[in-house]
């Protein structure tokens, strides 16, 4: 088995898929695929980069379809690539393993 979002997302919602800082720049190339209303945009520096936090009325990720996919997966950040890795702090899903199995 392996971490597969497809198997827990009409249960736990996709709430992973919340507001988070992104590279200012990925907002820019992407913004076009926004599903999510927008409610307030936060920009801010961090490491040398542009960063840009994009708040939607229900805190679900602006790029988090109604369907529960993401409309830039391929061109997806770190921070999405990685969750459910137990190696990173905080990054975990409570509902199942790195490996897949049910926590």
């Amino acid at each position: 088995m392996t971490f597969d979002c497809e198997k827990y997302k009409s249960v736990c919602g996709s709430r992973c898929c919340s507001c988070f800082p992104m590279p200012k720049k990925l907002w820019e190339k992407n913004k076009n695929k926004a599903v999510r209303k927008v409610a307030e945009l936060q920009t801010f520096s961090m490491k040398d980069e542009e960063r840009i936090i994009v708040l939607t009325y229900d805190m679900l990720c602006t790029f988090l379809d109604y369907q529960l996919n993401c409309r830039i997966y391929d061109d997806r950040p770190p921070i999405c690539r990685n969750f459910g890795n137990e190696e990173f702090p905080f990054m975990h899903c409570p509902f199942q393993h790195t490996d897949g199995t049910p926590r």
